[in-house]
């Protein structure tokens, strides 16, 4: 299952996918800004925290393992 989320400022968008990537995106940017690929698994799930400012804002991600 593969997920798109916004983080809390509305700057960020974060993707999930059965590739094992978690990628982040800018709305300006074609191509992924950054991107998480430590995993083993496809990822099931992600989810912004909802921190004060950009500077704490975390993103988790679930997968199988």
């Amino acid at each position: 299952m593969e997920q798109i989320k916004w983080d809390p400022s509305g700057q960020i968008l974060a993707s999930s996918s059965t590739d094992n990537l978690v990628c982040l995106w800018k709305p300006e940017r074609p191509t992924p800004v950054d991107f998480l690929n430590q995993f083993n698994c496809p990822i099931k799930t992600i989810q912004w925290s909802n921190g004060t400012s950009q500077s704490n804002t975390l993103l988790a991600a679930g997968g199988e393992d």
